[in-house]
């Protein structure tokens, strides 16, 4: 395999790897890779669609529901076991628009400019009255 000094393959090299990889399904891969110590993972595009609804996820509190300002929402939990004793999440998600003002103040913009993203509708500055979830 052809590379420079950053380890980059060049173009022809990398044609020639896609192609080989285009040549069997990922499960194929998957298999041989796996069984050569190679980390490797297939995509499943369908699985932020999904993990709100794995029972695995739900039995580990991965996406707990919360309450906040009459509205409940799903956000992350905790995503990794933490020992000992475990851990709690301090609050929920963040609301839409909840920390716009505060942020823009942070990179230079004046009130006066986030007043106008604002009423121009570019920005958000509070949280959405919404349904409960």
């Amino acid at each position: 395999m052809k590379s420079n000094d950053d380890g980059a393959v060049d173009g022809d090299t990398a044609a020639s790897l896609a192609d080989r990889i285009a040549s069997r399904p990922a499960g194929e891969w998957a298999v041989l890779l796996d069984t050569a110590g190679v980390p490797a993972e297939i995509v499943d595009e369908q699985f932020c669609r999904t993990l709100f609804d794995d029972p695995e996820a739900r039995s580990a509190s991965w996406w707990p529901r919360r309450t906040r300002e009459r509205r409940t929402l799903r956000g992350p939990g905790l995503l990794v076991a933490v020992t000992p004793g475990g851990g709690t999440v301090q609050r929920g998600p963040c609301m839409c628009g909840e920390h716009t003002r505060g942020i823009l103040l942070e990179h230079g913009y004046s009130d006066e400019e986030i007043d106008g993203l604002i009423a121009e509708g570019a920005v958000l500055d509070a949280p959405l009255q919404a349904q409960p979830l």
